[in-house]
């Protein structure tokens, strides 16, 4: 269904289906020859060694990344129990996670950041101004749009900047949404506006002043372009 279906009831009716032509096709294998009891065991062990890691302490391995090997497995094991039910619960399902697709391809609101689109309308409008990035986890993005390094510890010293702030999907919430813009000592607002929830501010100052990353928690500062 994908990590930001759009609504609960969408996911839910899912996840249902799926789980249950999942239990079906456990029962099926069970009772079926080796070959069906070898896919079981393969994915009952892919999925049981890193969440019995994480429950003797050995090792943190039970999250998303290091169980991709269980999905085709588990896909494996249901398909066949979705066609023995005359295939209805798999054109219901299809009907369900084409809805999902196209309802997420369509709306930026459950897609992943859009750092691309934001650093573009910035520069678009002033490309002279450094960048603040203001991002939990995705300055590697920034770097690679922007196709230049981050500054030194030191900051950089300019008169105009623009701050980008990234969205965040707040516990409970499923859409992304703006963050509080930060304040920057030493500058003046020019312009605010918004992108897909990004804010954007371009800030100025009367004379060159440095910015550095610790003014601003979360903030990778990017220079100009030389």
């Amino acid at each position: 269904m994908g990590p930001n279906v759009p609504r609960t009831w969408l996911e839910a009716a899912g996840l249902a289906l799926f789980y249950l032509a999942l239990g079906a096709g456990i029962v099926m294998a069970i009772r079926g020859g080796r070959t069906s009891r070898l896919l079981l065991a393969l994915a009952a062990i892919a999925f049981a060694a890193p969440l019995l890691l994480a429950i003797l302490g050995i090792g943190d391995r039970f999250y998303a990344r290091n169980m991709i090997a269980v999905v085709p497995m588990a896909t494996a094991l249901a398909a066949p129990a979705m066609l023995r039910l005359r295939a209805a619960p798999l054109a219901v399902y299809l009907a369900l996670t084409i809805v999902t697709s196209i309802w997420v391809a369509t709306d930026w609101r459950y897609e992943q950041v859009d750092w691309k689109g934001a650093l573009a309308r910035a520069e678009a409008l002033d490309r002279t101004a450094a960048i603040v990035a203001i991002t939990r986890e995705n300055a590697p993005a920034v770097e690679t749009y922007l196709a230049r390094q981050p500054a030194s510890p030191s900051g950089v010293l300019t008169q105009r900047a623009w701050i980008v702030v990234e969205p965040i999907r707040a516990a409970g919430h499923r859409a992304l949404g703006p963050v509080p813009i930060p304040h920057l000592s030493g500058f003046t607002t020019l312009r605010t506006l918004q992108l897909h929830a990004f804010t954007l501010v371009l800030v100025a100052a009367s004379q060159p002043t440095r910015i550095t990353p610790g003014e601003i928690l979360g903030s990778t500062i990017f220079p100009g372009p030389a």
